[in-house]
């Protein structure tokens, strides 16, 4: 029930009793005044996303009643939110009572609930800052390889290795083959890593490594603008020691968009030679992987091959 100064109704926070505020007025046990608190939000900041200003923007109600439930929502546009926003900011009395995803794609949207009980004070323009999200760059979900050796393992035998020298596996004759498809809407890059495990160091080094990207005639080798003058570059040698090249991302070349998996096969992806320090010949493995990158995309690393030697 509102109060009265003649005919100027005394707004809420603003009734007194000398400098004491007065919260609520009885005529006996009957309430004739109730002191209402004002909450009111500017929008929220923080790690350079994008929200909406808080709706309701503003609401009333009397200390320690239920406050009115408050929703804002948070995006990235170009990018994929995820993981639980901390908010600070809230009065007390007020939290962050529920927080839900509209999906997991790019330019998903988190909706962010305001629950709780009105505060004894006033609390206006509010200004709340959100923390703890990740911001994704989307993945190149249309890009797609396949490799064409089926369950072939290149081989190189160590037991004819009597002593020191340069041995050659060529991870070729079949192996690997790979179809890739570009179905973005922009281009791909294609790169390809090398790797081996700890049994190999200090004695087998890399002393060179050979990679191919001549793509195959299938397919007319034009269809959907990927020809061979379009992207690939032939075989390119990289020289020297495994320190320098191993865990590279080394460049097989960039696709054009829409490129179909018919007219980007690799044949004979790579030739590797080693030297051998005469001191130790028991086996070790390696790895071939092929990445796909793209400008604001995440990298996507497809099914590692391995060789072996020994």
């Amino acid at each position: 029930m509102p109060v009265y100064k003649g005919s100027a109704e005394v707004a809420s926070g603003n009734l007194y009793k000398g400098s004491t505020e007065i919260e609520n007025g009885y005529k006996a046990t009957d309430i004739f005044y109730v002191n209402e608190i004002a909450i009111s939000f500017a929008t929220p900041t923080g790690q350079s996303l994008t929200y909406t200003t808080p709706s309701p923007q503003s609401s009333n109600g009397a200390p320690g009643s239920s406050f009115t439930t408050t929703t804002f929502t948070v995006t990235s546009p170009s990018n994929i939110l995820s993981g639980t926003a901390s908010v600070s900011g809230l009065p007390s009395t007020l939290s962050i009572t529920g927080q839900s995803y509209n999906g997991s794609s790019v330019g998903n949207i988190l909706t962010i609930t305001i629950g709780g009980t009105f505060p004894t004070n006033n609390a206006l323009n509010i200004a709340l800052v959100v923390s703890g999200l990740t911001s994704s760059n989307p993945v190149l979900n249309n890009v797609t390889l396949t490799w064409n050796n089926g369950s072939s393992i290149p081989t190189h035998n160590t037991a004819s290795m009597g002593s020191a020298g340069q041995f050659n596996i060529s991870v070729q004759g079949g192996f690997p083959n790979v179809d890739l498809n570009n179905g973005e809407s922009f281009p791909v890059s294609f790169y390809i890593r090398f790797t081996t495990g700890s049994t190999a160091a200090g004695r087998f080094v890399y002393s060179s490594i050979y990679y191919t990207n001549q793509r195959s005639s299938t397919g007319g080798g034009g269809v959907g603008g990927c020809s061979t003058s379009t992207w690939m570059q032939g075989r390119t040698p990289l020289t020297g020691s495994l320190a320098g090249k191993e865990n590279q991302d080394l460049l097989l070349g960039t696709m054009p968009s829409g490129c179909s998996s018919a007219n980007a096969e690799f044949n004979n992806i790579a030739s590797v030679s080693y030297t051998y320090d005469g001191t130790n010949n028991t086996p070790f493995t390696g790895n071939i992987k092929i990445i796909a990158k793209a400008s604001g995309y995440q990298d996507k690393e497809f099914t590692t091959q391995t060789f072996q030697v020994g």
